[in-house]
């Protein structure tokens, strides 16, 4: 790069000398950007699978990583299972509403039927004056409700749906850290090592059969166009109202053949991680799924709950006073 200055001198007042200034740049790049550039989010779907066929093999290939064990997998595959199944069970169940109101639609067109006898007795020739309009505002009328219903009902439709996949998505996220970080304090209190970092890795990688599971409904989905109603062991629970009999429902829910699966999987997690015995990798993988199936099951309780109260204008009165 150049520049050219002209100076003028005392002695010499029409004189201008010009001086060439030389000046070179050089662009460096830190490596730490340079490696921040070739950072990209990989999916080891070959260790998704083998999660299935060999799972000790995997959690001491994870283990050997230590902190720089991938995590991100299994979370971003179950995820976006998850997400789909949420979205599919949602238009399955508004896809009755849909149908009924389009057999609505069809039942309120008129034909020649419709019409009054012939003559002026109708209020108009061949009878098409009082009977005819009658008819025809009133299907008028139920085009327009169909209408409004209809656009009512898609936009409610979307909002379960982002609401149903976000639910979904954050409930799996939150019941993933707290298992992994329940198994970390539980290992430690029984005399394990504690490495919280790979606790959660470890039970990250044993939610592969929750992601099983998400796949199972959406083929069911698919070949009968109806969602599972009765999740679980939940056709067991009692046929009754009670608050007892409605939180056994929904612990039973959670209990199933994936779940077992999940179990087991983190209990070979912990006896790698912790390098105890197998009765205590037991003990650990069991408390902390109980635990958290518990929390589950008192939140979603109390948050049916809190959607049935019917709050009257005495009780809310009382209440503002």
């Amino acid at each position: 790069m150049k520049y050219w200055f002209a100076t003028l001198t005392p002695s010499l007042p029409a004189t201008f000398y010009a001086m060439e200034i030389n000046v070179k740049f050089k662009m460096t790049i830190p490596d730490e950007i340079k490696k921040e550039r070739r950072i990209a989010i990989s999916i080891n779907l070959r260790r998704v699978g083998q999660m299935v066929t060999h799972p000790r093999q995997v959690f001491a290939e994870l283990e050997n990583e230590n902190h720089k064990a991938d995590w991100k997998s299994p979370i971003i595959v179950i995820g976006l299972i998850l997400i789909l199944t949420s979205l599919m069970s949602v238009t399955t169940s508004s896809g009755t509403s849909t149908t009924q109101a389009q057999t609505y639609g069809s039942n309120t067109s008129f034909g020649f039927s419709n019409m009054s006898p012939g003559g002026m007795q109708g209020g108009g020739p061949m009878g098409m004056g009082g009977q005819m309009q009658s008819t025809a505002t009133t299907d008028e009328s139920g085009a327009t409700d169909e209408t409004a219903t209809s656009t009512t009902t898609s936009s409610s439709t979307l909002l379960s749906k982002i609401l149903s996949a976000a639910g979904t998505l954050l409930s799996f996220v939150l019941t993933w850290l707290l298992v992994g970080s329940l198994a970390n304090l539980i290992s430690i209190s029984l005399g394990g090592q504690g490495n919280t970092k790979l606790a959660t890795v470890f039970s990250a990688w044993a939610c592969v059969p929750i992601g099983i599971r998400s796949l199972m409904q959406i083929m069911y989905v698919l070949a009968t166009g109806n969602s599972i109603q009765a999740a679980g062991l939940s056709g067991f629970a009692p046929a009754s109202s009670t608050t007892l009999a409605t939180l056994l429902e929904k612990i039973l829910a959670q209990i199933d053949i994936y779940s077992i699966w999940q179990t087991v999987l983190l209990v070979i997690g912990m006896g790698v991680m912790t390098k105890l015995d197998k009765k205590k990798s037991i003990v650990i993988a069991v408390t902390s799924i109980v635990i958290v199936v518990l929390l589950k099951s008192l939140l979603g309780l109390g948050v049916e709950k809190i959607a049935s109260i019917n709050v009257s204008n005495g009780l809310l009165n009382t209440m503002m006073r």
